[in-house]
């Protein structure tokens, strides 16, 4: 999966199942940013940037 941005982004991401259950987490520098997630599904990703945070629901198959 790759996260990108029209603008470059400094700050830290997480990924969530629906269950709630912590999947990843990691570090944001740059306008792309990409990370591997094996299952298919449905997860909440939580972006912090400058303070401020943005969750977005997302699929992946």
């Amino acid at each position: 999966m790759n996260i990108q941005s029209p603008e470059f982004i400094e700050g830290e991401y997480s990924i969530y199942n629906l269950s709630g259950q912590l999947i990843a987490t990691g570090k944001l520098s740059g306008n792309t940013q990409q990370m591997t997630i094996q299952q298919t599904g449905y997860y909440l990703i939580n972006i912090r940037s400058n303070g401020s945070t943005i969750t977005k629901k997302i699929f992946l198959n």
